[in-house]
C-alpha cells in the first residue's frame, strides 16, 4: 500500500524539483541554473527553462526563486520570456505565488550577462 503512494507523491512532485539544473551564473544574492535535459531547437531557436534562485526573500509578495522558460535566438542574439513563475521558497518549491503565461517581445542580450551564458550554452549544442 506505501509502494503506490510513493509512486503517486513522485509522479506529481514539482519539475523543479527534480530537473537536472547547471549553474549558469552567480550574482550578489543569487544563483541562476537551466536545465540541459530541457532545451529544444528549432531552427536557429532554441527554448530552455531556467531558474532564478535567491538567498534572501524578494518583492512585496516574497517569492526566494523563479522558474522561466525562454526562447533564445541562436542567430540574432536575442531572446524572449514565454512563461515565468514565482515560488515561495528556493529552488522552484513550495507555494507558486504567481505565474505569467504570457510571451513577451524579443529583447537583445547583453554581453557578459548570465543570459549570455545561458545563450552560448544552449545555441552550441
Amino acid at each position: 500500500m506505501k509502494r503506490p503512494l510513493l509512486i503517486l507523491m513522485l509522479t506529481v512532485m514539482s519539475g523543479s524539483a527534480i530537473a537536472e539544473w547547471a549553474e549558469a551564473g552567480r550574482s550578489k544574492d543569487s544563483i541562476v541554473y537551466y536545465d540541459p535535459a530541457t532545451i529544444r531547437k528549432s531552427g536557429s531557436k532554441v527554448i530552455i527553462w531556467s531558474l532564478h534562485d535567491y538567498e534572501t526573500a524578494r518583492g512585496q509578495i516574497e517569492y526566494r526563486s523563479v522558474t522561466l522558460e525562454s526562447e533564445y535566438d541562436c542567430i540574432k542574439k536575442q531572446s524572449r520570456r514565454l512563461f515565468l513563475a514565482f515560488y515561495q521558497k528556493n529552488m522552484g518549491t513550495g507555494i507558486t505565488i504567481r505565474k505569467d503565461i504570457e510571451p513577451r517581445s524579443w529583447l537583445p542580450i547583453a554581453t557578459g550577462t548570465i543570459k549570455e551564458s545561458i545563450w552560448k550554452s544552449t545555441c552550441r549544442k
